[in-house]
């Protein structure tokens, strides 16, 4: 008999964590499991999620990234009803807003086994302390709901027993993955990034991969990008990607005459094609779980420069196959795109460091089997 789960994220955005989860919901034994999505509407990658087969997916109106008590409220109860209905055996989990309702929700629903993937906690020296608070009590309380946490980086299990959120046996570290063979066989060729951007076919270009808001500070990449061409005029800048601080970029563009110089590209699906494309990687990012995108340049061989925060300082060593700088510094940052634009033999040297460290590990089929082992384990730990 198939046992019955319930994958819960907020939006399904082009974004690590909302692939991270597809993947999983597209790609479970459907021999052994019957799998349900359930998020809220209007993702980008909603339209995809609704193709994959034998997958039911359910739009919550109610699920919502910004704080709303009464919709938040509402989500639990929905979300309950939903799975009293379903009798589903497994829920897991995914980003901050659904990660908490959607813990409760099982609890309430009695859901035998409740699992969360942490990409980054909520909390962060960036808030203001009565919103770090606020957000810290609830991560505390879903925890107690919580069957297994699973953190895709070392940092947010350190993270998370400073703030007391779960018992040290209830976290297992997986990392997020990617499909390695897209990135690690990628051509040279530079013609699609190129053509998208408008660009000289000669021009060193550095690429941004990101959602443009708070989290990732894409003002930053503007401002190192502002520096970089000061000292390398021929250098040109691409950020693929989209979010509500898009019409900040573009102000800030238009203020430092940057409009010929950096190229927005939106979302796009195409993401190793144009990272073949790109001479540097840049993330900006104030805080981070596992970013996919620095993986996935590291899979294919470009440098990377990012700022030290969280799971990025996981998988970057400074000097070795990337750069780190300190959040907030577009100086330090343009001082090392400089550096490796003008230095061919320290890019291709970083690359290849980089390349040389991807293992089995950030493979998502490995990635599959170990969190599919984890849920039959599961069965196996004790009731909350």
């Amino acid at each position: 008999m198939k046992r019955k789960i319930a994958y819960v994220i907020t939006r399904l955005e082009l974004g690590g964590a909302q692939q991270h989860c597809l993947y999983l919901a597209e790609h479970l034994d459907r021999s052994s499991w019957d799998v349900t999505l359930i998020t809220g509407p209007g993702g980008i990658l909603d339209e995809a999620a609704l193709k994959i087969p034998c997958l039911k997916v359910i739009f919550l109106s109610e699920l919502r990234h910004e704080i709303a008590p009464a919709a938040d409220i509402h989500a639990v109860i929905s979300l309950a009803k939903i799975f009293r209905k379903e009798k589903f055996t497994v829920v897991h989990t995914h980003s901050s807003k659904a990660g908490i309702t959607g813990r409760i929700a099982a609890h309430l629903a009695g859901v035998p086994v409740v699992i969360h993937t942490i990409h980054g906690f909520p909390f962060h020296g960036y808030q203001p302390r009565l919103m770090r608070k606020a957000y810290t009590f609830l991560e505390r309380l879903a925890a107690k709901f919580t069957t297994i946490l699973i953190a895709v980086t070392e940092k947010d299990v350190e993270k998370g027993l400073r703030a007391g959120v779960g018992t040290k046996n209830q976290y297992r570290i997986i990392f997020c993955g990617i499909e390695l063979e897209k990135f690690k066989n990628i051509s040279a060729d530079r013609s699609m990034l190129i053509e998208a951007a408008g660009f000289d076919k000669n021009s060193p270009v550095v690429g941004m991969i990101a959602c443009f808001k708070p989290q990732k500070s894409p003002l930053d990449f503007v401002l190192a990008a502002d520096l970089v061409r000061q000292k390398i005029p021929s250098a040109r800048f691409v950020a693929i990607g989209d979010g509500i601080l898009r019409p900040d970029i573009e102000k800030l563009i238009a203020e430092r005459r940057l409009g010929g110089i950096i190229k927005l590209l939106g979302w796009r699906h195409d993401v190793p094609d144009l990272l073949s494309g790109m001479d540097v990687v840049v993330l900006t990012s104030k805080w981070e779980g596992l970013p996919l995108v620095v993986l996935q340049a590291l899979s294919a061989g470009k440098p990377v420069v990012a700022t030290a925060v969280d799971g990025t300082a996981g998988i970057i060593e400074n000097g070795v196959n990337g750069f780190l700088v300190v959040p907030g510094d577009a100086g330090a940052m343009a001082e090392k795109i400089v550096q490796l634009l003008k230095e061919p033999g320290l890019r291709m040297k970083i690359g290849n460091a980089g390349k040389n460290m991807i293992v089995p590990d950030f493979d998502i089929r490995q990635v599959l089997v170990r969190i599919t082992e984890l849920y039959f384990a599961a069965f196996r730990e004790p009731r909350l």
